[in-house]
Parts: structure tokens; sequence; C-alpha cells
């Protein structure tokens, strides 16, 4: 993955809004009522000349709302199952926009952006369709974003929050929702807080959802975003730009320059299918130059790259990204790795400390068996990967191509006709193999290992893998899954309601889990995959889930 700057599902259920607001205590504590927010309507069987202070009077167009200065709290409303033609400008701090009235108001951008919010916070963008005329299978149309929150002002200034939630925004070329920093000083400015939920974003060109700002410096400790939250979100048909070679394009959700944060509950898939670069491609779900973030609940799956076949992930912890977990994931059928650690040279500081559990891989690196259900790069350092599922049916489950002190714990790793279980680029000071359950059907279970073959576990222990305190571990049994290969999309951002990779009664890796908090000081968290309490019974197992 390379990372550049930008340049240029349903919802459920109709809204209605009125004009009333709710009552309280007043903020000073005199005991007083809170006024209820100014709200102005926009009908297009209004009119410019009225008021805008009710539905009956109300405005007709988006140039009268750019062209009225609003106060903190004012909520400008639009008529649902209308369309207005036009490009929004949101030129005040503290609003509100949102539809009222049946179903979702519709800002039809053409060739721009749809709605624009700059140097501006604690905007709220709610329950609205916006569109573009930008289609993939031309490759032609709109230039712009679809929501684009964008800051400039330099100094790692920090403007304050920034929402986009119930929104359906489709056929921009460079974004469907985008909060972007790019300060000309190149430092870390930014907002406060994003959240980004509950939105469709689909049809767009090089990114569904997305924040992005300038390359942290070596040392650096700000970071744009302190605190993201992206959830509940369905994201598709995000194809990329085959013009486009420089860089990856077809992101679905891909998160640069956060401080911490939680993506959780998104279904990602059919991104990326016509990304023209030759060297990074896009993912599904990624981020890079981040920290302390949190990807949970998430389903990936159908993702793909163009012709260059770099890429096309599920999942990436990409370069910069350090003490960030990817756990309860499923992943299936992308056409590169189902969960990628990389490093790509970030200059604030490289890929380390990651966490990769609890996730289902199935029939990834669909287009490209150099990857793998689980692939992990040079540069990378002491990143942990255990628990995890990996079902490859035509590739090696697990690849490391480099880094250090990487660390493989209770996994199991299955493949079907691929050409082994394990690919390792070096000893065991790159990775570190232990208590994993092999299993390749039809043959034997083939491990590469610092440029040496080996067949049978007995002999990978020659390398220091698999042994610990001069006993022998892992084990290359049938895991007797309940649905082994089933790849069935559950496509609600409740992945966990997968159970075909539960163990069978009386598999024998139902009790072959190391206690990794007793033996290593290893926070393993409270519950697996499926949400059932660790540990079970007292004891540990294999895999993602019991």
């Amino acid at each position: 993955m390379f990372t550049s700057k930008l340049t240029g599902s349903v919802i459920l259920g109709a809204l209605l809004l009125t004009a009333c607001g709710k009552k309280g205590a007043s903020p000073n504590g005199g005991g007083g009522l809170t006024p209820p927010p100014t709200v102005f309507y926009v009908s297009p069987t209004g009119n410019d000349s009225h008021d805008g202070s009710s539905p009956s009077t109300a405005w007709k167009t988006i140039a009268k709302v750019n062209a009225t200065p609003f106060q903190t709290g004012n909520m400008i409303l639009f008529e649902g199952g209308q369309t207005f033609a036009g490009n929004l400008v949101v030129s005040s701090d503290g609003v509100v926009l949102k539809s009222y009235g049946n179903g979702l108001a519709t800002i039809d951008a053409g060739t721009g952006t749809g709605i624009y919010v700059y140097n501006k916070s604690n905007v709220t963008i709610d329950s609205l369709k916006v569109t573009g005329n930008w289609t993939g299978s031309a490759q032609s149309g709109n230039q712009g974003s679809g929501i684009e929150f964008y800051t400039d002002q330099g100094g790692n200034a920090q403007l304050g929050s920034c929402t986009v939630d119930y929104c359906d925004v489709s056929g921009f070329q460079t974004a469907g929702i985008v909060f972007l920093s790019g300060p000309a000083d190149g430092s870390q400015s930014g907002y406060a807080k994003i959240e980004a939920s509950h939105n469709a974003v689909h049809d767009n060109g090089a990114y569904g959802l997305t924040c992005l700002g300038n390359q942290g410096k070596a040392g650096s400790t700000a970071y744009a975003f302190p605190s993201v939250y992206i959830g509940y979100n369905k994201v598709y048909n995000n194809l990329g730009i085959s013009a486009k070679t420089d860089n990856h394009s077809g992101d679905g959700i891909l998160v640069g320059e956060a401080g911490g944060g939680t993506i959780e509950h998104n279904v990602a898939y059919n991104n990326g299918w016509d990304c023209g670069s030759t060297s990074g491609g896009p993912a599904a779900i990624w981020c890079y130059d981040a920290t302390n973030l949190v990807f949970q609940y998430n389903e990936a799956y159908g993702n793909g790259t163009g012709a260059g076949k770099a890429d096309g992930d599920g999942f990436d912890l990409d370069g910069g990204v350090t003490h960030s977990v990817v756990q309860y994931n499923y992943s299936h059928g992308n056409a590169a790795a189902g969960f990628l650690v990389w490093e790509y040279g970030d200059t604030r500081g490289h890929n380390s400390g990651n966490v990769v559990r609890y996730n289902i891989s199935v029939g990834d690196a669909s287009g490209n068996t150099a990857y793998g259900g689980i692939v992990t790069g040079p540069g990378c350092t002491g990143n942990l990967f255990y628990n995890n599922t990996i079902y490859s049916p035509n590739a090696t489950p697990v690849y490391v191509y480099g880094g250090n002190h990487s660390a493989f714990y209770n996994n199991i790793l299955e493949t079907v006709s691929g050409p082994g279980v394990v690919y390792c680029a070096g000893d065991t000071s790159v990775a570190w193999f232990l208590n994993n359950c092999y299993w390749a059907q039809g043959g034997p279970t083939q491990f590469s290992i610092n440029g040496a073959t080996y067949l049978y576990i007995a002999s990978v222990i020659t390398t220091g893998n698999e042994m610990y305190k001069g006993t022998q571990y892992g084990i290359g049994i049938d895991p007797h899954f309940s649905n082994a290969g089933d790849a069935t999309t559950i496509g609600t951002g409740t992945p966990g309601t997968l159970t075909s990779y539960t163990l069978q009664a009386g598999s024998a890796l139902s009790a072959y889990g190391i206690d990794l908090a007793a033996w290593f000081g290893i926070n393993v968290g409270a519950t697996d995959f499926n949400g059932v309490a660790i540990p079970y019974a007292g004891h540990y197992n294999m895999g993602a889930c019991h």
C-alpha cells in the first residue's frame, strides 16, 4: 500500500422531523427552558424570498442556503423524497443538515462536490442522499466528492467534531465521504472527533469512506484525527480509477492519520476492481500512519484490484500503524490477503505492536496466490497473530515475507490444494510459530521456512518453531469444522453469527490451546469470534471460535 492525499445500501426507514425542540434545563442552571433550535426548510415548492421558517414558507434552492449565514445550532432541513440540484457549501459552525417529511432528500451534485465543509466544525450531516454523475463502467463524469470536510489551518490546529450519519452517497470520482486535512505547513491539523455511521457509500471512484492528512513526521505524536468512529456502514462498488496508475484507488474504508478510534460493524464488498496502479493497490478496510485503532465485527468480501494485481485485500494494517487491534472480523473471497500487515516506509515510525486475533478468513487470495489468509512483511516488528481461523482452498494460509519478532499462536491453518500451510522468509527472529494447527487436505503438510522445505511438524521443530522449553507443540490434524469451505455472506455487520468454523463436538482442538496470558502475559480479551466467553470451562481452544 502507498498513500496519497486527495486532490480534487438502503437507509432503513424514513425520518420525520419537526421544528419542535426538546425541553430541558437552562445551560445557566436557572431552571428555564433551552430554546428550540432555529430551523430552516427547503422545498422545491418553496420560494427563496420566503423566510424559510416553516414548510409553508420554505426556501427553494441550494443557492439560497449557500448565501445565508447561520448560527450554531441552526438546522437546515430539505424536503424528503425531493431532489435539489447544486453544490451545497457549509460556511457556518455548529449546523445540522437533514431531511424532513417522508424519505431522504437528494442533493444532486452533477459534476461537482455534493456537500463541502471548509474549516468549519461541529457540523452534522444526517439522512441525506447525495449523488454525482460519475460512472465506473465509463470511468467518466463527476470529479468531486460526495461529502467533504476539509481543513487547511496550520500549526496542528484542532477543530471540533464532524459527523455524517444515515446518508446514501454515490457517483463521485474522488470519494463518497471524506474527512481531509491538508495544511501547507505539513502539520497534523484536523478535527478532534469524526464520526461516520449507518451510511451507504457506493459506486464511487478512488475512495468510499476515508480520512486523510499529511504524513506524520519522525517522532511526531500528533495525529490529524485523534478520535475516529466508523460504524455500521455499507461500502460497496467503489471500483477505482483505471487511469490512475501512480497509486491505489478503489478503497472501501481507509483511515489515515488517526490517533485512536473504532471501526466496527461495517460491510465492505466489491471494491477496487478498476484500480489502475501497478504498485500499491486497494483494500476493503484498512489504515496507515495511525495508532490505537480497533477494527472489529466487520465483513469484507469480493474485493479486488486491477490489472497490476497488487493488493485487493480484505483488511490491512499498513505503514506506520502501531498498537492497533484487528478482532472478530470475517474476510472471504477477496483477491489478495484476508488480513495484511505491511510497512511501506512510514516516516513517523514503522508498523509495530499490533494484534490480529479471533478472525476468520475463507477463500482469500482468490486472484493472487502470492497472498494468503494472513500476510505480513518487511519492516514490521513485534506483531501478534493468535486464535485466527484460516481456510485457504487454493493458497498458503500464512505468508511471512519478512519483519522482526512476529508471533503466531493457537491459529488453525488449513489448505486444500495450496503449495503449503506456511511460508516464512526467515528464522524464528522473523516469525515464531507455537501451538498452531496445520492441516493440508489430501497431502503432506508442507512448510517453507527460511529457504528450506519441511514436511510434517516433526521436521519443523528443527527450525526452532513449535518448540518451547524443550517441549514440542503444534498439531497436524483435521480440525473438524462444522461446515468447512462455507463462505456464506453475512452482510449485516454482525459476522459473529457465522457458525461454520466452530469446532465439532469431540474435536481435539477444543482444549488444545495454550494459555497466552499465563505463559506470555498477553491479554487475550474476554470473548471469541462468536461472543463466547474465554476461557471455555477453564480451557483454551485453537482458532477463532469454540
